[in-house]
């Protein structure tokens, strides 16, 4: 870069009127449109002459990369509309455009209703000490309204004897003690880190080490002072050698995790003012910025005298302000005459440059006098760059009019589009630190020149709580109260933090009315609260919800209000009466077994399968409880059969009888059965079932159901064996006894059942209860089963017989001799084998049998009757 004078700054400036605007080019200019429904965002841009074509990307917010682009779009598109987007989410786009003179890029951070950033985290003021010994009061309000919008303040007074490495150490501590440590104010001239061996303004005098409070903003980066070993700089400060407490990086070793930014008026005698005077003013007009006492245009200011068509500097003001307030509200037009004259919310200007001066811009001297009506200012050129130096012109615009902020942009070009939601400045310093290709960087990305001069937690959209928050003790509540905040139409959010903790909550949100109830605190403690408006802020990224600076107030809790339990009681058998004796109560919950129950008195009927009950009551105030049990024992009033005698039908044919000797409950006792008897015992009943309802005195009743049961007749199954002729052989086979009651004991009359002769017996049966029966049993002598022998046919007619029978088959001599038997097997006759006729008149009625034995010794049996 040359140092312009103003001949040839004239000669320049009416050069860029009729040439190519190359940081407009550079740019695509971005605003927004929303709509809920559907949820939709709407991308436009103004058209390029010489556009071949646009390509939009997006990405989430601290994503690296931008991934696969959404949409590819023709040379002459205007917009593009997302219908893939949430309410309550932002997006970051960027639309990149495609010419054929030079490309152009644009970025936008754009939400529907993105929710409010409730809490900042912790922010570090790093204080010279003089600054914090005469500026005592201001520092005091600086505090105070950090506090009011969100963050947790931490204050560190470096000593002189403290080297920059003792300073990032402490920080870095800091930062370890308070992990949500985001930003570092530096007020007043903390010693300034130096590193590099670079001149990112290209002039060859210029290179060495240049100031670095990125030094302060990396906590964990390792650098070094060993190897630039460079004494042929014009300043004496930036020459770098190694050992001299000057580092070598030119890029920052990693990513910074802080944003800094720096109030220094350190040997700055071109201002006409002492250091003192001059942070005091800064701090004044910073308090009266964030209370909305200072009020600026929502448009912003460019004017970029180099238009360079590589570097196009300019494009750090088009495109990011336009994403502030959209293309119409950016002017490209002069710098200072047009900030004298008109408030602008943020400007940026380049121009050739010195220490203490940008050509067509201004120089620390008119910033001494002028009165510049912008918050956030942009300056680049030539040398200032180098802020640390004497009469610097970067820190001289802190000092004019409104200006809070100023940055060296070009060199890297700033990344600053998501202030449009809300972030700081700050926010904005730390990404374009760290930032090499995800948004437009140019040269000198990384470097560790870049640097904020001012505080580095302003925003765009500040606004200011009105009155005073009243605080009142009432019983265990506190109750906030307020007045009306006509801007805040989106209601009020509650915050509440105990005194020494370090971060509010959020207690209560979209608050419509202006007063609340922080009930059942616990006393003893000092509480904090704050109240912030909120209230959707529109910008040309969309909305969001934007909170207003706090009102606090706090107050410690003394009064409180415990409720205890107690209860008596009264019982009638299982009937009990409650009563609640509980003090400072709204309400009481009664527990029993599984059941609760509410009143202050109940009747209850305890369950009389156990013999006690435990009763627990729970006395509800207005924030605590208590809770007491107590065990109560009872008798049960149910009538309940202790003893009890049954007479039991033993035999079948019988009957029996049913005694209820002895019972527990509430007596006198009324009995009833379904017989209709009303007495304790029924006599000589048949077996069925019998059921008896026992009523207590308290009404109470009991059914009690008897099965009175007969045994069934005794009875038997059997198979008989017949006995042979003359022989014991004959049985009872295959017993199987059943009605009664088992066991059973059996005898047959006149022998033993496994060896009986042909006859008759008596089989006697008894069972367990000593009931018989009597069957009576015939063994049968044994016949053949066919009527041959030994290859001839017998049989006896007639049959049956009554005098006289003929033995058919007899005559051939075959059989030796015939045999006359009784059914009881005895021998009544024996003939000789030729007989064939007999005679039997002389027999009585009945079976008997003919056994005819042939000469070969087989023997036949024949049956028949004699009637």
């Amino acid at each position: 870069m040359l140092k312009f004078t103003s001949a040839i700054l004239a000669i320049f400036l009416s050069f860029t009127i009729i040439a190519q605007n190359y940081s407009l080019k550079a740019s695509v200019l971005l605003s927004v449109e929303t709509s809920t429904n559907p949820p939709a965002i709407t991308l436009k841009w103004q058209n390029e002459a010489d556009a071949t074509s646009y390509t939009v990307f997006r990405k989430l917010k601290g994503a690296s990369s931008w991934g696969a682009a959404k949409a590819t779009l023709p040379k002459d598109s205007t917009r593009y509309t997302d219908l893939t987007v949430e309410v309550d989410k932002a997006y970051e786009y960027r639309v990149n455009r495609s010419a054929t003179s030079i490309p152009g890029s644009g970025y936008v951070y754009a939400s529907i209703g993105l929710p409010a950033q409730e809490w900042n985290g912790s922010i570090l003021l790093l204080i010279d000490s003089t600054v914090n010994k005469q500026l005592t009061t201001k520092i005091s309000t600086l505090k105070e309204d950090l506090a009011n919008e969100g963050w947790y303040v931490l204050t560190y007074v470096p000593m002189s004897k403290e080297s920059v490495s003792d300073i990032r150490n402490k920080i870095a501590n800091f930062k370890t003690i308070h992990r949500d440590l985001r930003s570092v104010f530096i007020l007043g001239h903390v010693k300034v880190p130096y590193s590099g061996n670079f001149n990112p303004d290209a002039h060859p005098d210029h290179q060495g080490a240049w100031p670095s409070d990125t030094y302060y903003a990396d906590v964990d980066g390792f650098w070094t002072d060993i190897s630039v070993d460079n004494n042929a700089a014009s300043r004496t400060a930036n020459r770098n050698i190694p050992g001299d407490g000057k580092f070598d990086q030119s890029s920052i070793p990693s990513d910074v995790e802080l944003e800094v930014g720096r109030v220094d008026f350190f040997d700055m005698p071109a201002l006409n003012k002492s250091e003192m005077n001059l942070i005091g003013n800064y701090l004044d007009k910073n308090h009266l910025w964030r209370t909305g006492q200072i009020q600026a245009e929502k448009r912003g200011i460019v004017l970029d005298n180099f238009n360079f068509m590589n570097e196009a500097f300019g494009q750090s003001g088009m495109k990011n302000f336009s994403s502030f307030f959209g293309p119409s509200n950016v002017q490209y037009a002069s710098y200072r005459d047009s900030l004298l004259k008109k408030s602008y919310l943020c400007s940026y200007g380049s121009g050739g440059g010195s220490y203490t001066s940008a050509g067509g811009i201004s120089n620390t001297g008119m910033m001494a006098t002028d009165s510049l009506q912008s918050i956030f200012t942009f300056i680049f050129g030539s040398y200032f760059g180098d802020w640390d130096s004497p009469n610097n012109f970067l820190r001289s615009a802190l000092a004019s009019g409104t200006v809070l902020t100023n940055a060296w942009s070009g060199r890297p070009l700033w990344t600053l589009h998501h202030m449009a939601l809300g972030e700081t400045i700050g926010y904005s310093t730390r990404i374009s630190t760290n930032n090499s290709s995800t948004y437009t960087a140019g040269f000198s990305a990384r470097g560790t020149h870049i640097a904020l001069m001012g505080d580095p937690t302003l925003r765009l959209h500040p606004w200011n709580s009105s009155g005073q928050l009243q605080l009142v003790e009432s019983g265990p509540n506190i109750d906030l109260r307020w007045n009306t905040n006509t801007q805040a139409n989106d209601g009020y959010t509650i915050y509440r933090r105990i005194e020494g903790n370090t971060q509010f909550d959020v207690i209560a949100r979209n608050v419509k009315d202006t007063t609340y109830r922080d009930a059942c605190l616990l006393p003893g403690f000092r509480y904090e609260y704050m109240v912030r408006g909120v209230k959707m802020e529109t910008s040309a990224s969309g909305n969001y919800y934007n909170l207003s600076t706090g009102i606090r107030d706090t107050l410690t809790k003394v009064l409180t209000i415990t409720p205890t339990a107690d209860f008596s009681f009264t019982k009638d058998y299982e009937f009990v009466h409650l009563k609640s004796e509980s003090k400072n109560t709204n309400n009481v919950r009664w527990i029993i077994g599984k059941d609760t129950l509410t009143g202050n008195e109940l009747d209850v009927v305890l369950d009389c399968t156990s013999n006690n009950a435990l009763i627990c009551l729970i006395a509800e105030g207005a924030c605590d409880m208590d809770q007491i049990c107590k065990t109560i024992n009872y008798d049960c009033s149910i009538p309940k059969v202790s003893k009890i005698n049954i007479d039991t039908i033993r035999c079948n044919g019988l009957k029996g009888g049913i005694e209820i000797v002895d019972l527990t409950g509430a007596d006198p006792f009324r009995f009833k059965w379904n017989t209709g008897d009303s007495l304790p015992q029924l006599s000589n009943i048949n077996a069925g079932t019998y059921k008896l309802t026992i009523t207590s005195s308290r009404n109470t009743d009991a059914e009690y159901t008897f099965d009175l049961v007969e045994p069934a007749p005794i009875s038997a199954s059997y198979n008989l064996r017949p006995a042979s002729p003359g022989k014991n052989d004959g049985g009872i086979e295959n017993l199987n006894i059943a009605g009664g009651t088992p066991p059973y004991q059996f005898q047959i009359s006149g022998g033993s059942i496994d060896s009986l002769a042909a006859g008759n017996y008596i089989l006697s049966i008894q069972d367990k209860n000593g009931c018989t029966r009597q069957i009576s049993v015939r063994i049968d002598v044994r016949t053949s089963v066919n009527n041959e022998l030994d290859g001839l046919m017998y049989s006896i007619f007639p049959s049956p017989v009554l005098n006289l029978f003929t033995l058919k088959g007899n005559g051939t001599g075959n059989l030796k001799f015939i045999e006359l038997f009784d059914q009881g097997g005895r021998n009544l006759n024996t003939y000789s084998g030729s007989m064939y006729q007999f005679e039997v008149r002389s027999l009585v009625p009945g079976l008997y049998y003919l056994k005819l034995t042939s000469v070969s010794g087989n023997s036949l049996i024949l049956k028949f009757e004699k009637m």
